[in-house]
């Protein structure tokens, strides 16, 4: 695209770790590191281009937990659930199923009355294995 608006290009915003076999794989703490401070450079960069508009964002190692994490610190802030299986499944565990994208108002109060679940970790307990 043309002009002149400040922005980050591809390669600065591409999976980390996950380009060529010959590179060095990062470990999960430092794709978590590397993630949040992603995030933190595109959010002073929006606020900078756009004279002050803050933004909220989420670090997930996929799209549907980012923005529940992004949700955690509305507004203007970023949060990161991690990249350990245990970490994001603590995080998850404790939300209301509501915070689950496609959990509606209906959806949520049908699994109140018919499973009684009210979290994402009580939820999990009850689903077979």
């Amino acid at each position: 695209t043309g002009g002149s608006r400040p922005g980050l290009d591809r390669t600065q915003t591409g999976p980390a770790g996950c380009s060529g076999s010959e590179e060095p794989r990062l470990s999960a703490e430092e794709l978590s590191e590397l993630g949040g401070e992603i995030v933190l450079e595109i959010r002073a960069r929006v606020q900078e281009a756009t004279g002050g508009l803050t933004t909220s964002a989420g670090v997930g190692h996929n799209f549907l937990l980012a923005k529940i994490c992004a949700d955690q610190r509305k507004p203007n802030g970023q949060f990161c659930a991690g990249c350990e299986r245990g970490s994001v499944l603590g995080f998850l565990d404790s939300l209301p199923v509501r915070k689950v994208g496609g959990v509606g108002r209906v959806l949520e109060k049908q699994l109140q009355r018919v499973l009684e679940v009210r979290t994402v970790g009580e939820l999990r307990q009850r689903l077979p294995e």
